[in-house]
């Protein structure tokens, strides 16, 4: 009897031993699907997957950082000493090795990584009167612009496929219709297409695209700026800009609001936003539902770093 005792008191043992392993195989599972999320705001800090945020930079005039998709290191811009330019730097991940890529100067709008993290696509240096789209090998050469400006603006915010096959990016036209629409073109600036247009009788800017890890979905942000009506709204829709939805209504002052960024596992997207009298950002189910505010205060700018990050 004691024997059986015994043996049935390790067989219980052994359970729960199996059931702990268990349980520590799932969370690292669930941990590793998860990333950090760079933020800019006094320099560029990140934030862990356990909420612990580590400051990279100090400088004030850092802003916007974008993971490299290997999420080794970290592209920003410094803004210089006029408002609409700034310098590209790049940097690890850990904040080392911080340096400006090449003799660059951008529109100070959001950059992207191509694939394998050999290039970086941005919108660049006014030419005619316009402003254009741009792409440089991440160690500063090779500097080749894509397209020269169909409009007041054109390359804003450029967003690089997972597949690398497409940049969409966000352009503006001239007056009588002067707010814009997502395109996308190929990597040597051919098969230039409209993805998302403005809405009849509504004077709507598109700006911010992000693409979900899978290369399906394209978040991004409208803005009209039609008197009496202005808003800010965070969209989704296919590749191909189709089955559009709103996700989240932000304030339409200040600009910038939104940048959004899709998580790893393309569940959820992070964004920021005015809340109350002090800047929020927050997570939204990227099927829609209630947003989870993680940040308030000075930090704005999020952007998702791949699993492991």
């Amino acid at each position: 009897m004691r024997v059986l005792l015994f043996v049935t008191k390790i067989a219980i043992l052994v359970a729960a031993l199996v059931a702990a392993t268990l349980a520590g195989s799932a969370d690292s599972r669930s941990l590793s699907s998860a990333g950090s999320i760079a933020l800019s705001g006094g320099g560029i800090s990140v934030r862990s997957t356990s909420g612990q945020l580590t400051r990279l930079t100090t400088d004030f005039r850092d802003q916007l950082p974008v993971w490299s998709r290997d999420g080794k290191r970290i592209a920003f811009l410094r803004r210089g000493l006029k408002v609409d330019r700034c310098a590209l730097f790049v940097m690890n991940a850990d904040g080392g090795d911080v340096h400006e890529v090449g003799n660059v100067e951008t529109d100070c709008s959001r950059v992207s990584w191509g694939p394998r993290d050999r290039k970086i696509a941005f919108g660049g240096v006014r030419a005619q009167g316009s402003m254009g789209l741009w792409v440089v090998n991440a160690n500063g050469s090779g500097l080749r612009r894509l397209r020269a400006g169909r409009g007041a603006t054109e390359g804003v915010h450029p967003a690089w496929s997972p597949n690398g096959r497409w940049i969409v990016f966000g352009w503006t036209g001239r007056s009588p219709h002067p707010w814009g629409r997502l395109a996308a073109v190929r990597p040597d600036g051919s098969g230039y297409r409209v993805l998302v247009k403005p809405r009849a009788g509504h004077d709507d800017e598109i700006t911010f695209p992000a693409w979900s890890r899978d290369g399906k979905r394209l978040a991004y942000v409208r803005v009209d700026h039609r008197l009496g009506s202005a808003g800010r709204m965070l969209e989704v829709a296919d590749s191909l800009g189709r089955h559009r939805r709103v996700l989240a209504h932000l304030p339409y002052n200040p600009t910038n609001q939104g940048a959004p960024s899709w998580s790893p596992n393309g569940r959820s997207l992070v964004y920021w936003q005015i809340c109350g009298q002090s800047g929020c950002v927050a997570t939204i189910p990227a099927r829609g539902g209630k947003p989870h505010v993680l940040l308030q205060g000075d930090y704005l700018q999020p952007y998702w770093g791949p699993a492991g990050t």
